[in-house]
C-alpha cells in the first residue's frame, strides 16, 4: 500500500527512492525476527500478553512512521513494526492449535 506514495516519501524526507524502498526490506526483516521470538515467548508468559505487547510494538513502529523526521528514522520505525505485525500471525496458529484437535484444527487450518 505504500509503495504508490514513496516518491512522495523520498521527497518529503529528502531521501532517495531506493532508500525508501529498504522500508520494505526492513518491515520484512522485523517480522521474520519477530516472528523466531513470539512462539517461545507465548509458551513462557501466555498468549494473550505476548500478544498485547506485541500489537504495542506494532503500535509505536506505526507512529514512528507516522512522526517520522529523517529516512533513518522511519527504517527504524519499519523494523519496530515488523518485529510487532509478527505477532498476530504467529500466535493465531499457535492459539488454533491450543483450541482444536484433530480434522477440526485442519479446518480451522484451511486444509480440508
Amino acid at each position: 500500500m505504500s509503495v504508490p506514495s514513496f516518491p512522495d516519501i523520498a521527497k518529503s524526507l529528502t531521501a532517495s527512492e531506493s532508500s525508501v524502498q529498504l522500508t520494505i526490506t526492513y518491515n520484512f526483516f522485523g517480522y521474520c525476527l519477530g516472528a523466531l521470538a513470539y512462539g517461545p515467548l507465548s509458551d513462557r508468559f501466555g498468549r494473550r500478553k505476548v500478544m498485547l505487547i506485541g500489537n504495542t510494538i506494532m503500535l509505536a513502529g506505526a507512529l514512528g512512521c507516522a512522526i517520522a523526521p529523517n529516512i533513518e528514522f522511519l527504517l527504524g520505525s519499519r523494523l519496530i513494526q515488523g518485529v510487532g505485525a509478527s505477532t498476530s500471525v504467529v500466535l493465531v496458529f499457535v492459539i488454533i492449535g491450543d483450541v482444536y484437535q484433530g480434522t477440526e484444527l485442519f479446518k480451522m487450518f484451511g486444509l480440508t
